[in-house]
């Protein structure tokens, strides 16, 4: 198992992804522009985070950012 980190970008969507190991998290994290993406939870576990990622709070956020997409595409 790698090391998940659940994260919430500016739209308010929360997804998850598994990195290699806490250092090559840090590694990326460090390195990439962070400041679109906060850190929701570090080292939980696959259920843990899909959980995270399946609130309705989640939910509603990816929804909504999909219907602005959708908006912007055929307006």
């Amino acid at each position: 198992m790698g090391y998940n980190v659940v994260f919430k970008n500016l739209s308010g969507v929360t997804t998850w992804t598994s990195f290699v190991s806490k250092e090559k998290f840090c590694e990326w994290y460090n390195d990439m522009a962070h400041n679109e993406l906060a850190i929701v939870a570090e080292g939980v576990t696959d259920d843990e985070a899909t959980a995270l990622c399946s609130t309705l709070s989640a939910r509603m956020a990816a929804f909504a950012a999909g219907l602005g997409e959708l908006n912007e595409r055929y307006s």
